[in-house]
C-alpha cells in the first residue's frame, strides 16, 4: 500500500480509537462510581442495623451503672432513671418482637427461650457477673419465661420479661398469636414510668382465660409490691382483653388490695387465680387476727366488661367456712 494512503487510512483510524478509549474509560469509572455508591449504601444499611443495638447496650450499661437506690431518697425514681429503664425494656421488647416474628410455630419453650437469650446475646446485652447480695441495684440480671399454649390455647404463645430493680423485680407479659409459620404480638401489659419501686409489675403471674362463645379471651394478671420488709405488702391485679392495638389492651378490671403475703416464701403465690370464660375471682389472706381469713373478689364478664361481685371470705383456708368479710 502506499504511504500516502496508509497515513490516510491512519487518520481515518485514530478518532475512532480515541472515542472507544474515552468511551472504555467512561464505563469504568461509572462502575467504580456504582461499586462506591453502593458499597456506601450497604455500609450505612449497616450501621443502622447495628446502631440500635449499639444504642440498647449503651442504655443498659447507663442503667447498670446507675448508684445503689437508698431509702433515704423518699423511694422516688428521678424522671431521667424512669425513662433509662422504659427505654432499656422497650429495647428488649423490640428485639424479642423481631425474633418471634420468624421464630417457627412448632418450637417449644425452652427452644423459643434460648432463641431470645441468644438475640440478646448477639445484640451485646450482657448482665452483671456478681451483683452483691441485697443490691438495690438496676438490670444487673434480666431474663425470661415462655409458655407454649398457655391456657390451653394452642394458637397464643406467652414470653414474660424479668429485668431486676431495687427492691426486686420489674415484670412485662407479652402474648403472641400464631401467624403463618411464626408469631404476631396480640397483647402487651407493661408498667411504666413509676417513680417508686413499689409500683413496678414483681411477683407477678398471669393466668388466660378459656375461649368464650364468641371466641374472645382475656388475660388476668397479678403481682405483688416490690418491698423491703414487712408481712403487710399490697396485692395488684388486673383483667385485659385484646384491642385493635396490642400496646393498648382494653381494660376490664383493676385493683389494688392490702394483704399478707408471709403465708408462703414465693409471694408470687400469696394470691390466687380462678378463671373460667365468663369470669375470674383473686384470692388472699385478708386478715389474720386469730385465724387466716383468706378474701376473694370475683368479676363476672359479660360482652367484653367486667362487673364486681361483693367479696366472699373464707376463714382458716381458701374455700374453708365462708364468714362476713371483716372491715
Amino acid at each position: 500500500m502506499p504511504l500516502s494512503n496508509s497515513a490516510v487510512s491512519a487518520g481515518r483510524i485514530l478518532p475512532r480509537l480515541i472515542i472507544l478509549i474515552l468511551l472504555v474509560c467512561n464505563l469504568s469509572g461509572a462502575g467504580d462510581a456504582f461499586s462506591v455508591t453502593e458499597a456506601a449504601s450497604k455500609h450505612r444499611k449497616a450501621s443502622r442495623l447495628h446502631g440500635q443495638p449499639s444504642t440498647l447496650v449503651k442504655k443498659l450499661l447507663d442503667l447498670q451503672s446507675e448508684p445503689d437506690f437508698e431509702e433515704e431518697q423518699e423511694e422516688q425514681f428521678e424522671p431521667e432513671l424512669q425513662a433509662l429503664i422504659a427505654e432499656v425494656k422497650h429495647g428488649m421488647r423490640d428485639l424479642i418482637f423481631s425474633e418471634l416474628k420468624n421464630q417457627p410455630a412448632d418450637r417449644d419453650a425452652a427452644e423459643i427461650r434460648r432463641a431470645i437469650l441468644r438475640r440478646f446475646r448477639n445484640a451485646g446485652l450482657k448482665k452483671r457477673k456478681t451483683p452483691p447480695d441485697g443490691c438495690l441495684c438496676f438490670a444487673h440480671d434480666f431474663g425470661v419465661r415462655v409458655e407454649t399454649t398457655p391456657g390451653g390455647h394452642a394458637d397464643l404463645l406467652a414470653v414474660v420479661l424479668n429485668i431486676y430493680i431495687a427492691w426486686g423485680d420489674d415484670s412485662s407479659l407479652y402474648i403472641f398469636r400464631r401467624q403463618g409459620a411464626g408469631w404476631k404480638i396480640a397483647l402487651v401489659d407493661e408498667v411504666n414510668w413509676y417513680d417508686s419501686p413499689d409500683e413496678s409489675q414483681s411477683w407477678f403471674r398471669y393466668r388466660i382465660s378459656p375461649r368464650g362463645r364468641d371466641g374472645s379471651w382475656f388475660v388476668v394478671t397479678g403481682s405483688v409490691n416490690n418491698h423491703l420488709v414487712s408481712a403487710w405488702q399490697d396485692v395488684t391485679y388486673t383483667a385485659q382483653a385484646p384491642s385493635d392495638d396490642p400496646l393498648r389492651p382494653r381494660l376490664l378490671a383493676r385493683n389494688r388490695q392490702f394483704a399478707y403475703i408471709h403465708n408462703t416464701e414465693d409471694h408470687r403465690f400469696a394470691y390466687r387465680f380462678k378463671v373460667t370464660a365468663e369470669s375470674f375471682a383473686v384470692s388472699f389472706v385478708h386478715d389474720i387476727e386469730y385465724e387466716a381469713i383468706w378474701a376473694s373478689h370475683g368479676y363476672r364478664v359479660i360482652d367484653g366488661h367486667a362487673y364486681e361481685e361483693p367479696p366472699v371470705c373464707y376463714l382458716g383456708r381458701l374455700n374453708g367456712k365462708v364468714i362476713v368479710c371483716p372491715e
